[in-house]
Order: structure tokens, then sequence, then C-alpha cells
């Protein structure tokens, strides 16, 4: 696991009895070690978790849910901690397309259709032809290569 300056955790190393584990289990899971990793911000606040996993969000705002026993399990662990921190918990459903900066970061080697880079080399005979640029589109914060950029994909709040 490890945290970016955006505040994102970063999953891509999944223990390998980890990887038998169902997509929702590993989606609250994830939720959850963020909370913990975060608990220095979070407590005592109210959090929205915001994921693409419709039965991750049913289950963290019913409390738990009789979908998956495991599941169930998790969740109860996870309003468990959130009691014991003084965390209000609620989740929100983000369609997948919106998601995309989460999922690339969980996903290694994924290409996201949104974003563009081209060959830095190339570039630079594109500059020396007709003069550098001033605007990088259709990138997001984390690849752009000019100050000012525009994106498909929202910027994160500021913490």
């Amino acid at each position: 696991m490890r945290c970016t300056p955006g505040g994102v955790i970063n999953l891509r190393c999944v223990e390998s009895e980890q990887k038998a584990l169902s997509h929702n289990i590993l989606e609250l899971k994830a939720a959850f070690l963020a909370l913990q990793e975060f608990q220095d911000r979070v407590e005592g606040h109210s959090v929205e978790l915001m994921s693409d996993n419709t039965a991750v969000v049913a289950c963290v705002n019913k409390q738990g849910g009789l979908v998956s026993l495991q599941l169930h399990q998790l969740t109860v662990q996870v309003h468990k901690w959130a009691i014991a921190h003084t965390v209000e918990l609620s989740a929100r459903y983000i369609p997948e397309k919106k998601n995309v900066v989460a999922n690339k970061l969980s996903c290694q080697d994924q290409v996201i259709g949104t974003e563009r880079s081209l060959y830095s080399d190339i570039v630079g005979r594109f500059f020396n032809l007709w003069g550098r640029t001033v605007i990088d589109l259709f990138t997001a914060q984390h690849n752009r290569k000019f100050l000012v950029f525009f994106s498909v994909i929202p910027d994160p709040p500021d913490p």
C-alpha cells in the first residue's frame, strides 16, 4: 500500500490470498485501509466513501448486507472502527467512467481512454517547427507536462 501526495491509496500489490476475494470485498478493504491510513484526518468527522461498486455502497449505507457473509462481516468491522474513532460514515455511488483516477491507481498497466501523452522526442520536433505551446490538452493533473492543462477528469479537492 502506498499513499500518494493527493491522499489516494494505491493497492497495486494485492497479496496472493486476497486475489481470490471478490471485487466487493477488495473494494471495501481498500476503503477501510484508506480510513485507517488517514485516521488523524477523519477522526471526529463525517466521511463519505465514493465508490463505483454498488454492493459496497449499499453495505456501508445499510451497515451490512445479505449478499455475502464475508462482505457483511467486513462491513461490520468497518463500522465498529468508525464508531471507535467517532467517524460518521456514509457512501455514495460514483459511475465508473468518473472514477478513472482511482481505477487507474488500482490496476497496474491499465490505459485510461481519456488520457493522451505524446512521445517527448516527437513533441520536441513539433515545438521546433511551430513553437512551444502553453496548455496541455486531454491529460490529468498527475500526467500533465505544463502548468496549464485541460482534463476531463475532475481534480481531487485540496485537503
